[in-house]
């Protein structure tokens, strides 16, 4: 990894949606990078119109190479796991057949996606937590709603790569985090705050703090994890929820958005995991599991209609 330098380092990025797209046509700009999406019809828009970054007023494009099949995976030096929580299990196989000194990002919210690193024979494996905002605003053009900056943590292996992007990536931020699972569960809190409320609400970020009833809920949720993961306390407080909702206040989240678009929520990545936890140990919660119905109720609904 450390031999390979800019362009002639070639990126893998599964997943066309708002974080495959915003990665690839950043990540694009430096390296060799090669989308594997889902749909042709997608794979065909991006080679013909190449990726186009808003950015406030401004446009860029940024052109890279897109795929429908999974069968070159291996040739690249890098493979970054873009997609929800949800569609791992569509790729678990995909993935466990790969060489195992290829490294591995992976981007999912929530915490379930660890014990499927744990099952993985690959020898450099890494999560990272994205605290860009991004919208996908069709199959090869993507908004850039706020920057900040991907957090990046080593599961297992060497620290080259986390080293050699946050050295390179310059205006598409890494910064190398040291302990994987207090940078997980911080990113969690966050989610798990801000995504299932405004879904119920069916407000922005801003209203979470602009409203004092709705704030009075959102410090409900955040005590629930707190006493669930105490170590969280350590890493983040109410006021550093508060800050990202107000940092991100006109923007809509991707859980709300989901079911705006009659797309399945990320629910039991983010709540469904945090119940699981306290289930197993033994932990009361309560506001947690009724938000987490209200939520799944409305993923039902939409996706009826």
């Amino acid at each position: 990894m450390d031999g390979i330098e800019g362009m002639h380092m070639k990126v893998g990025i599964i997943g066309g949606g708002a974080i495959g797209l915003l990665f690839a046509a950043n990540l694009g700009k430096m390296y060799d990078v090669t989308l594997y999406v889902k749909r042709t019809a997608q794979k065909d828009s991006i080679n013909s119109k190449g990726i186009t970054l808003c950015y406030q007023e401004q446009k860029e494009v940024t052109w890279i190479k897109a795929e429908s099949e999974f069968t070159a995976l291996s040739q690249n030096d890098l493979l970054i796991i873009a997609v929800k929580q949800y569609h791992l299990a569509d790729i678990t196989e995909t993935i466990r057949k790969l060489p195992i000194d290829l490294p591995l990002l992976f981007l999912q919210n929530g915490i379930g996606h660890i014990e499927l690193l744990n099952n993985l024979p690959h020898s450099n494996l890494y999560v990272g937590t994205v605290e860009h905002g991004a919208l996908k605003v069709s199959e090869s053009k993507v908004a850039h709603k706020g920057r900040g900056k991907t957090n990046i943590a080593i599961f297992k292996g060497s620290d080259g790569l986390p080293g050699k992007l946050s050295n390179e990536c310059v205006d598409f931020p890494f910064v190398i985090m040291p302990d994987y699972e207090m940078m997980l569960l911080e990113k969690l809190a966050i989610n798990a705050v801000i995504n299932p409320l405004t879904a119920v609400l069916g407000v922005r970020n801003g209203k979470l703090i602009e409203n004092d009833e709705f704030e009075y809920l959102a410090r409900a949720v955040f005590e629930e994890i707190c006493l669930l993961y105490p170590k969280l306390n350590e890493v983040i407080s109410f006021n550093d929820i508060k800050a990202v909702a107000f940092n991100t206040r006109g923007n809509t989240s991707s859980m709300l958005a989901d079911l705006q678009a009659d797309r399945q929520t990320e629910i039991d990545a983010i709540l469904g995991a945090v119940i699981a936890r306290a289930d197993q140990d033994q932990v009361p919660i309560s506001f947690i599991r009724y938000l987490y119905k209200m939520v799944k109720g409305l993923d039902v609904e939409r996706r009826k209609g």
